[in-house]
């Protein structure tokens, strides 16, 4: 009952890289059309800001577990690697699917974003005291 008591900070940040991980295995058809017929979805939904935001959310996430499970040391460390560990997870998933890819800009991206957003929460939460 412990280990499960451990987990449950976590939750937010499993179910989020699990929602990570079932939307990067759909095609992309709907998305494409969705983009082409409003223009401002291009933006919004385009690959860099999906995977920017997406690995920016994940990590503060599991940035929040950690701190909630009493931050053990390097605990900002911890967070970026899980979540650079879904990042490489999706795109490996996606070399076997023959309507995705494997992408190294993507992966570029998810690390841009992890950085961008954990930078400051590991600053915020120094400041803190936490």
């Amino acid at each position: 009952m412990t280990k499960l008591k451990s987990l449950k900070p976590f939750i937010p940040a499993y179910s989020f890289a699990t929602l990570i991980l079932i939307g990067s295995s759909i095609p992309t058809d709907r998305l494409n059309r969705l983009q082409r017929q409003i223009p401002i979805m291009r933006i919004l939904l385009s690959d860099f800001v999906i995977h920017f935001f997406a690995f920016a959310i994940l990590v503060i996430l599991l940035g929040i577990g950690y701190i909630k499970a009493n931050k053990p040391k390097f605990w900002w460390a911890k967070a970026a690697a899980a979540s650079l560990f879904v990042g490489v997870l999706v795109e490996v998933i996606q070399l076997f699917l023959p309507y995705r890819s494997f992408s190294t800009g993507d992966l570029g991206v998810d690390i841009i974003g992890i950085i961008a957003a954990l930078v400051p929460f590991v600053v915020i939460n120094e400041i803190d005291g936490k």
